[in-house]
């Protein structure tokens, strides 16, 4: 799992499992003119992109609605920690190796 800002994203966290990728980014108003999270799942190891969601969501939006968002796209351990890397990132800020 990696954390880092990528291109014009705030916040991005990865998850993986063998077969998938789930890349989850956070887009603020000065990045985006609607604040949103993304989800790009990408298949393993051909680094196709074989899926994306948005939703369109406040900063304030809680870890509960977007683990109930992503566990729609993702196995709940994926959403899991993908929540818990997003919130780790958003309070502090440091990248987690």
């Amino acid at each position: 799992m990696t954390q880092r800002p990528v291109e014009s994203a705030a916040v991005r966290v990865v998850a993986c499992t063998p077969s998938l990728e789930y890349d989850l980014r956070w887009y603020d108003t000065t990045e985006s003119l609607v604040p949103l999270w993304w989800l790009g799942t990408v298949e393993r190891p051909a680094g196709e992109l074989v899926a994306t969601a948005v939703l369109a969501a406040g900063p304030a939006v809680s870890p509960l609605d977007l683990y109930a968002w992503l566990a729609t796209f993702a196995p709940a351990p994926v959403a899991s920690h993908l929540v818990a890397s997003a919130a780790e990132w958003v309070t502090t800020g440091v990248q987690a190796a």
